[in-house]
């Protein structure tokens, strides 16, 4: 989540234990490592995202990384409509082919991913210094032994502590031009397509996806930025307090 493992080595024990297939979904973690070994080593199968969002990107599109040849080729088939070598149709599948434009992209940027993995590193360090003294936000800790890509800055905002809920602290950030998203809300388990579906004690999920904001994070993100960004939170904090106190003041009175 977030570039940040789960327990991976864990998790292999378990499907060696029961004879399980692991397909990981690595959507973030292009470039992290566990104990210098890349994260994509692990499982069976696991599936990249090189979406314009990513820390590499190809525009819109992904990859599936397997450790053997005939998984690779079960994957080439059923990324091309199911079509085989010999132009059969052998599987189910769909058009996934990447396209030549944006592999030439994906191959121009490669050699700029390592500065700008660097660069988000810096930005990351910086909110979290300026951050860390304001009661009510909780950043997420990076896994032990771990190489990071710095691919989002999500915090958790706890909204009684701090004085405030996400919607709210949001719409005030995007008053002043700054984009923050509340990222994986609602859960997929509240949504309509799954209510019929059997629930599960879900409860630090619902905390986490309801309390959850992720904050602009670029490598061309400048240390000013980050500063004005982060002032805001503070702003908002104070006036929080001040309308608390008083119960006069409102969101359209904020500086």
């Amino acid at each position: 989540m977030f570039g940040n493992p789960c327990n991976v080595r864990e998790i292999d024990k378990l499907a060696n234990k029961y004879k399980l297939k692991v397909i990981y979904d690595a959507a973030h973690c292009f470039g992290v490592k566990i104990n210098g070994q890349s994260v994509l080593n692990y499982g069976d199968l696991s599936v990249l995202s090189f979406h314009a969002t990513k820390v590499f990107n190809t525009i819109e599109g992904g990859a599936v990384i397997s450790h053997d040849k005939k998984t690779k080729e079960l994957l080439d088939v059923l990324a091309n409509s199911g079509i085989d070598k010999n132009s059969c149709i052998t599987e189910y599948g769909l058009n996934a082919k990447m396209n030549e434009f944006q592999a030439a992209f994906g191959l121009a940027s490669l050699s700029l991913v390592d500065n700008a993995i660097e660069n988000r590193k810096k930005a990351t360090l910086l909110y979290r210094e300026l951050l860390k003294n304001i009661r009510g936000i909780h950043t997420i800790e990076i896994s032990e032994n771990t190489t990071y890509n710095y691919i989002y800055f999500p915090i958790i905002i706890d909204p009684i502590t701090f004085g405030a809920t996400v919607s709210e602290i949001q719409n005030y950030l995007a008053s002043h031009q700054v984009f923050a998203k509340r990222y994986f809300h609602p859960l997929i388990s509240d949504s309509n397509l799954y209510k019929d579906c059997k629930k599960y004690d879900l409860s630090d999920c619902k905390y986490i996806s309801e309390n959850i904001l992720c904050l602009p994070l670029s490598h061309k993100l400048t240390a000013s930025e980050i500063e004005y960004i982060v002032d805001l939170f503070i702003k908002f904090k104070n006036h929080r307090t001040i309308k608390t106190r008083n119960n006069k003041s409102t969101l359209n009175a904020f500086p």
